[in-house]
């Protein structure tokens, strides 16, 4: 387990990575650092397969983080490396006092499974 930031590890400071679990980074970052962390994780992990866990809401309801990160962009960062598939749309609003109490009227979490396109 590393603790830091994820911009200063290098390959050489990894065994091989056999599987990504993106629980709170993605979704922790503003929109203009997430096309780095995927590269990042794509060059750490030499594109390992992902569970990758995002968020969707109205972000003109509530700033993040967690900020929304919409299916379309998981396809922008990934899906020229990955066969994406959605495992599970969750709505989590209810156990999510600090966005009801913004008023957010729909918070939903999603899981994603990233398996590597191989090319022959």
């Amino acid at each position: 387990m590393f603790q830091g930031d994820i911009f200063s590890l290098t390959t050489a400071d990894l065994d091989p990575v056999d599987l990504v679990y993106d629980r709170a980074a993605l979704v922790a970052l503003p929109f203009a650092m997430r096309p780095a962390y995927a590269e990042q994780i794509l060059a750490l992990t030499d594109g390992a397969p992902q569970l990758l866990i995002a968020f969707e809401y109205d972000s003109a309801e509530k700033d993040g983080p967690p900020f929304p990160v919409p299916p379309r962009e998981i396809e922008r960062h990934y899906a020229e490396r990955y066969a994406i598939t959605e495992l599970s749309r969750k709505d989590v609003l209810q156990d999510s006092l600090n966005f009801r109490e913004a008023g957010v009227s729909r918070f939903v979490e999603v899981a994603w499974r990233l398996v590597p396109k191989r090319s022959a």
